[in-house]
C-alpha cells in the first residue's frame, strides 16, 4: 500500500472516513472492506452503487470488484458508529486487496469512538437532619470527565437512578429563570438552572445520584454518580440545595449555576 488513512476518533454518530491508496499500475482484481459491529458503512468512495446492490443485509462485509473501481489506485469508505458505547471503544475497519498478480494485502484500519465519561470524585456523601441540626447544608458533587468527548455547556441535569426506603418521598426540583448581568454585558444565553432535593418524612433512606448530559452532537448519557444516604429524625419537608462543580485541568468550575461574570 502507498498510503492509509482513517479519522482517528469520532463520537458516536460521526462520520469516520477511511481511504487506501495503491501503485495504479498494480492492477486490482477484487477487494473487501470487513467493517465492525455497530457501524454502518453510508459510502464507498471510487467505487460504482452497485456494490450496495449485491450486499447482504446484515453481513460486515462489502466485496468491490475489478470493473466497479472508477480510478485505479484508491478505494475509501465513510461509516458511522451507530450506538452509545458503555466506555470508549476502537473501531477497527479490514481491509483486504487482491491484485491481478495474486498478491494480497491486508490493512486494519482503527478509529477510536470516544464519549464524556463523567465520575464523582467521592463516592457518597450524607444528608443529616436532627434534632441539634435540622437543616442540612447544599450537598457539592465532584465531577470529573473520565472520557476524551466534551460536555455540551449547559446539558448537565440531575436525576435520581434508584430509592432505598419507604419513609421518605425523595425528588428532585430543578427550577430554570433568567438572571440579571446588567446593562453593559451582551450574551447570547442568561438562562439560569438551580437544583435542590426535596425531602418529605421521616426515617432513613439513600438514593444514587446520577446526571445526564450531552455531546455536540446531541447524543445524551447518563450515570449513576453518587450514593446519599439520608436521615430525617423528625417529619418534615426538607429542601437540599444541589451544586456541582466539573473539574477541568484549569480546576473546578460551576455547572449548573451560573458564570460570575466581572
Amino acid at each position: 500500500m502507498v498510503e492509509k488513512y482513517i479519522s482517528p476518533w469520532v463520537i458516536p454518530g460521526e462520520k469516520i472516513l477511511g481511504y487506501v491508496k495503491w501503485n495504479p499500475g498494480c492492477e486490482l482484481k477484487r477487494a473487501e472492506i470487513r467493517a465492525p459491529e455497530n457501524t454502518d458503512v453510508r459510502r464507498i468512495l471510487n467505487v460504482g452503487a452497485g456494490v450496495f446492490a449485491n450486499h447482504a443485509a446484515g453481513s460486515p462485509s462489502y466485496v468491490i470488484t475489478k470493473d466497479q473501481i472508477q480510478v485505479e489506485g484508491f478505494m475509501g469508505f465513510e461509516a458511522v458508529y451507530m450506538r452509545l458505547p458503555e466506555t470508549e471503544v476502537k473501531a477497527t475497519f479490514e481491509v483486504t486487496i487482491v491484485f491481478e498478480d495474486m498478491r494480497k494485502e491486508q490493512v486494519a484500519l482503527t478509529a477510536e469512538v470516544i464519549r464524556p465519561l463523567l465520575t464523582s470524585i467521592k463516592p457518597s456523601v450524607e444528608i443529616l437532619s436532627s434534632r441539634e441540626s435540622p437543616k442540612p447544608g447544599a450537598i457539592m458533587v465532584g465531577i470529573v470527565n473520565a472520557g476524551k468527548g466534551d460536555v455540551l455547556e449547559g446539558s448537565l441535569k440531575p436525576f435520581i437512578e434508584t430509592i432505598q426506603g419507604k419513609e421518605l418521598k425523595i425528588q428532585i426540583e430543578t427550577h430554570e429563570e433568567k438572571y440579571g448581568i446588567g446593562d453593559t454585558l451582551f450574551v447570547e444565553d442568561n438562562q439560569r438552572s438551580s437544583s435542590k432535593i426535596v425531602i418529605n418524612g421521616r426515617g432513613y433512606g439513600m438514593i444514587r445520584l446520577g446526571f445526564s448530559y450531552s455531546d455536540r452532537l446531541g447524543n445524551v448519557y447518563k450515570n449513576g454518580l453518587l450514593d446519599v444516604m439520608v436521615t430525617v429524625e423528625d417529619k418534615k419537608t426538607l429542601e437540599v440545595p444541589l451544586g456541582d462543580a466539573m473539574v477541568s485541568a484549569g480546576g473546578p468550575f460551576p455547572v449548573l449555576q451560573p458564570p460570575v461574570l466581572a
